[in-house]
């Protein structure tokens, strides 16, 4: 890892290194190896940095055999790819905090499924999925469903990052970690921007210092 980050600051060919060492695109299958990509040949130069990556589940493809390897690659692509790397479960990272006093936690996601615990305002949850206007969460009083309009999801007034989308649990822990701030606004994290050569080498100096990974000289 840390003679890919060297290299990927360096080389000319940064951004392609990059797109072949960490990059995951968030839709499809995990690939077991690079051979599963038909897109992909052997003869790549980047084919071993594929198998390296689809392997250990840092990637996965556009398509079920589909790597895509002249696609472009995002800061949300980025922030995923790192923190699977980390071994960071997203779902821990998405949680938010009740705005209402005497909220029920349900059974299920409805009005006609059976209070099992009583919230309060500013309580802290653990968001595990959604049901149309329902949030799922996780309290210390144990799992059940809130009304949506009761729960203020915390991704740090990040205003295009929202529960749902596949970088969101990532982009808190980037945030949470020192890792990421926001696109030149406090608010905004652009997960949908191409990553910038200068972005690259910022977040991948900031994730080795927090993972206290080493630069060989």
């Amino acid at each position: 890892m840390m003679t890919a980050i060297r290299r990927i600051c360096a080389a000319g060919t940064a951004l392609l290194m990059l797109a072949a060492l960490l990059l995951a695109l968030p839709i499809g299958a995990a690939a077991a190896s690079a051979s599963d990509f038909t897109d992909v040949s052997s003869s790549a130069w980047y084919y071993g940095a594929v198998d390296f990556v689809a392997g250990r589940g840092y990637f996965q493809g556009t398509e079920a055999n589909k790597f895509s390897p002249g696609g472009t690659m995002t800061r949300g692509m980025f922030i995923t790819v790192l923190g699977r790397y980390a071994g960071v479960d997203p779902a821990a990272w998405c949680t938010g905090q009740i705005t209402g006093s005497g909220v029920n936690l349900r059974s299920g996601p409805g009005t006609g499924n059976s209070p099992i615990a009583t919230l309060n305002k500013g309580d802290q949850v653990t968001l595990l999925g959604q049901s149309g206007d329902w949030y799922q969460v996780r309290t210390g009083s144990g799992t059940g469903y809130v009304s949506a309009q009761y729960v203020s999801a915390n991704y740090h007034r990040f205003s295009d990052v929202s529960y749902g989308q596949y970088f969101a649990g990532y982009a808190v822990w980037a945030f949470e970690k020192g890792i990421v701030t926001g696109d030149g606004s406090a608010d905004v994290f652009s997960p949908s921007g191409n990553v910038t050569r200068e972005q690259v080498c910022s977040l991948l100096n900031r994730f080795a210092s927090v993972t206290g990974l080493r630069l060989k000289e």
